[in-house]
């Protein structure tokens, strides 16, 4: 933890999706009787008291944290990315899906110590997970000139970006659904 004390870190909650597939907003939707955006707050609060969530719903004010909506639309989560790192007051931000409930702290401290560059992003089987991640702000930059040259694929910017990949195949191995994202309203059943 005293590296965490020696950064300048903040916390990001994605939430700003369409939820099409969940059919209700999927940051409220319970899982074990806990709204999934709570299992975001819960686990970055472990790391920094201080926490944006990045979503377009009025909703998300009752949680007590700023919340950043997004400035360009129809982009997918670059877009939110953008809008609450350049709002984001700290060099360097824990970012965490509100659908990726199963995360736990063993992640963020494995991407906090394997920090390079711009950042660090989980990769197993050569899959990245770029919305469970440590992002330096300055990124807000790259994802801005991505959004108006029309390129809105996260994993691609991830790959041009300076942001070292962090093997996960090993802590994969130990807990198989780490990364599971719950989308619809049977992956809240698995």
């Amino acid at each position: 933890m005293n590296q965490v004390k020696a950064l300048d870190l903040g916390g990001i909650v994605l939430s700003g999706g369409k939820s099409t597939r969940m059919g209700q907003d999927k940051g409220f939707v319970l899982f074990d009787d806990k709204p999934l955006v709570q299992y975001a707050i819960d686990l970055l609060e472990k790391f920094t008291p201080d926490i944006i969530i990045s979503a377009n719903h009025e909703e998300y004010k009752k949680l007590g944290y700023p919340v950043v909506e997004d400035k360009f639309t129809d982009c997918g989560p670059v877009a939110g990315l953008y809008s609450s790192l350049k709002a984001s007051s700290h060099d360097w931000n824990l970012i965490l899906s509100c659908d990726v409930p199963l995360v736990n702290e063993e992640v963020l401290t494995l991407l906090l110590d394997q920090r390079r560059g711009k950042g660090a992003v989980p990769v197993h089987e050569g899959k990245l997970e770029p919305l469970v991640a440590l992002y330096h702000r300055d990124l807000y930059k790259v994802f801005e000139k991505s959004i108006k040259n029309g390129n809105f694929q996260l994993r691609g910017i991830i790959k041009q970006a300076e942001i070292h990949l962090v093997s996960f195949d090993d802590l994969m191995t130990q807990n198989p659904r780490l990364f599971d994202n719950f989308n619809t309203p049977g992956d809240l059943k698995r």
